[in-house]
């Protein structure tokens, strides 16, 4: 009898200290929903920013963007030598490599986001960025890879996406 007495005061004192955790996470909600939403100005850090006169001029090299940095040696980005040369069968290449890999007869589609040039080992690399999307039978997936230029060889890929069953849609 006493450990039911025992057990009955354990769980209601179980109770009260849940419900006083709630009330307190209730008043914390309402008080934070009463601040302002956009704080004044007065209160905001001030960032130190470039003029825009004073931002860094993008360099081309074969219209296309150079991403990194020029060697200290040399005065221009046309004074490098280039790993590759941009060509204009990259895209029937990647299409080949990739139908072969994945072995399937679905839907492929490779479009184009960006043409630019990569710095690295003090050579340009000429590379494409893409998005690929990939649609065999019930299945779809998509991601984006950055391409040779030259050879339509996969670089570097991201953004993969989950395959999805397209039979559940």
């Amino acid at each position: 009898m006493k450990k039911r007495a025992l057990l009955i005061s354990f769980f209601v004192f179980l109770g009260l200290i849940a419900f006083k955790l709630i009330n307190e996470s209730s008043k914390l909600n309402r008080s934070i929903a009463s601040l302002p939403l956009s704080a004044s100005k007065k209160n905001l850090p001030r960032l130190k920013t470039k003029p825009l006169a004073r931002i860094k001029k993008l360099h081309r090299l074969k219209n296309r963007v150079v991403y990194g940095n020029l060697p200290k040696n040399k005065k221009s980005f046309e004074e490098l030598d280039s790993f590759n040369t941009p060509s204009t069968v990259w895209r029937e290449r990647l299409t080949q490599v990739i139908e072969k890999q994945l072995n399937f007869t679905g839907a492929l589609t490779i479009k184009p986001l960006e043409s630019y040039a990569l710095v690295k080992n003090e050579k340009i690399h000429y590379v494409e960025s893409v998005l690929i999307k990939v649609k065999n039978d019930d299945q779809y997936a998509a991601y984006r890879a950055e391409v040779d230029s030259q050879t339509g060889e996969v670089l570097k890929t991201w953004d993969h996406s989950i395959y999805e069953d397209l039979k559940h849609h």
